[in-house]
């Protein structure tokens, strides 16, 4: 990644990392070592095989603008991790475990791409340079198709993780991505996206359209005038970007949660994408543990974005969006809002439905995890709103399987209402 704020230049100091990008990088760091811990939490799996890809590396360093200590950029955080996660699935295991990682480090600026050379060369993972690390100086679009070729060669079903930290809106277009998972079943996205930025630029000019032309998402000239005339348009723009974005990928699974930079005073969204309900759920669950760094526009409950996708904006005038960090007081609310409106939900399942497709069917519209619901389910049962069975009928108290299902209540009536229920 560069930008204004992140230039690399050899021979001289590398830049001061951003303090939004410190809590970024937190959480990539933090998901790749959660991301091989729930693939190996069986210990008869001896191997795991997997891709990443950094399609904007940087230089690979940083520095803390605290005390000036260097700090490693995301191609070092994906070896750093892989590192320390074969450490750990090694150490539950009496038999040999292994980990085949293979990275493609991308920089197109030829004095970051220089820079990153050389951190790598100058750190612990030299060895790997040239065989499992491949360093491309090439824009991200260009090489993405050679990519792509050389691991569906591979297998369809091959594991890939694309880290795309551009700088601009325009860096990784949508079209780009839907090809990745058009082509790569278990491939997932970690976007980060500049919202502030298209936001400020929007306008009904031609330029507005070839520029959302290049992205890959359609916003009619006359829907941004609409928009604007909204007390809260920038907000009704959030929602009609979160919709674009996540149809136009081409995944069936999304995390658009926000990460403030006090600096540039701008927002800018973390964006995971993938095709696995789980590994959506472990992003998630990422952002409860940061929960000083991310923030969630949207409600604690289901529908979470405030909208429904079948309505126009337009027509609907919805207010504001309520935000919250993901703190104590937003997991509470969180939980509050699922007692209210699971009942309901579930109530349209006359014959039940196991927990694997509940979460899958509306984990993209609520910011709680699995075991939040879980949780909640459990409450729900406790009361007689719900009923709780294994895949054999056998009753239980509890969801410890996601073949478990659950069944509408059948000792307590509800008049549901269109935000919960009522007894």
């Amino acid at each position: 990644m560069t930008d204004n704020y992140h230039i690399w230049e050899p021979g001289k100091e590398p830049p001061i990392l951003q303090k939004h990008s410190q809590a970024k990088h937190h959480v990539i760091s933090s998901y790749l070592r959660r991301y091989v811990e729930v693939l190996t939490t069986n210990i008869g799996i001896p191997k795991l095989k997997l891709t990443l890809v950094d399609g904007f590396s940087g230089g690979g360093r940083f520095r803390d603008s605290k005390n000036n200590e260097l700090l490693s950029g995301t191609p070092l955080l994906m070896l750093e991790a892989m590192r320390d996660a074969y450490k750990i699935a090694q150490s539950k295991r009496d038999k040999l475990f292994e980990l085949f990682a293979s990275y493609y480090f991308i920089e197109k600026d030829k004095a970051a791409f220089d820079y990153l050379t050389s951190t790598i060369n100058n750190s612990e993972f030299r060895s790997l340079n040239g065989k499992e690390v491949a360093l491309i100086n090439d824009d991200f679009t260009n090489y993405l198709p050679t990519i792509i070729n050389e691991l569906e060669s591979k297998s369809k079903n091959i594991r890939a993780i694309f880290l795309l930290d551009q700088s601009g809106y325009t860096d990784a277009p949508m079209p780009q991505i839907r090809n990745i998972f058009s082509r790569l079943n278990k491939a997932e996205v970690i976007l980060f996206f500049p919202t502030d930025s298209l936001i400020n630029y929007l306008s009904t000019d031609d330029n507005t359209q070839k520029v959302l032309s290049k992205i890959g998402i359609n916003i009619p000239p006359e829907i941004i005038l609409s928009i604007k005339t909204h007390r809260d348009w920038r907000h009704a723009i959030q929602l009609i970007l979160h919709k674009e974005i996540h149809s136009n990928s081409g995944a069936k699974y999304y995390t658009p949660f926000f990460v403030r930079s006090q600096k540039a005073n701008r927002d800018y969204w973390l964006i995971h994408l993938s095709n696995e309900a789980r590994a959506r759920d472990v992003m998630v669950a990422e952002h409860w543990s940061q929960n000083t760094s991310f923030v969630h526009y949207g409600k604690p409950g289901l529908k979470m974005l405030g909208y429904d996708s079948e309505e126009d904006f337009n027509l609907t005038g919805q207010k504001v969006l309520p935000s919250f960090n993901f703190d104590e007081s937003a997991l509470s609310l969180t939980e509050n809002a699922l007692f209210s409106e699971f009942p309901g939900l579930i109530s349209q399942y006359k014959s039940g439905i196991n927990f694997k497709e509940l979460f899958a069917s509306i984990t993209n519209e609520c910011p709680g995890t699995s075991d939040h619901m879980k949780k909640v389910l459990k409450k729900l049962k406790r009361n007689s709103d719900v009923g709780i069975r294994d895949k054999h009928g056998k009753i239980k108290s509890i969801i410890s399987a996601h073949t478990d299902v659950i069944i509408p209540s059948q000792y307590k009536k509800r008049l549901f209402i269109r935000d919960g229920f009522i007894k």
